[in-house]
């Protein structure tokens, strides 16, 4: 336990569970996995928490990735390619 960086704390309340990924503060209530996280933390939507948690780990934002995958498949069957 440690202690919460979502409200002023003065006792440990936060719980992080990395086996099941995910955290819980006894002090404040909030709990959920890391993409409920940064939505409270950093105050963003989801689409833009999963963004932010996809840029940090390197990976290409999802809009462009979908295009690169959708770019690189063969035409469907219905199109006679």
């Amino acid at each position: 336990m440690g202690l919460c960086p979502l409200h002023r704390d003065h006792n440990p309340s936060f719980l992080v569970d990395p086996a099941k990924g995910l955290f819980y503060c006894y002090g404040c209530g909030r709990g959920g996995d890391v993409i409920r996280f940064a939505e409270i933390y950093h105050d963003l939507k989801f689409p833009q928490a999963l963004g932010l948690l996809r840029q940090w780990r390197g990976l290409a934002p999802l809009l462009q990735e979908s295009r690169a995958f959708l770019s690189a498949a063969a035409p469907p069957a219905w199109q006679g390619g």
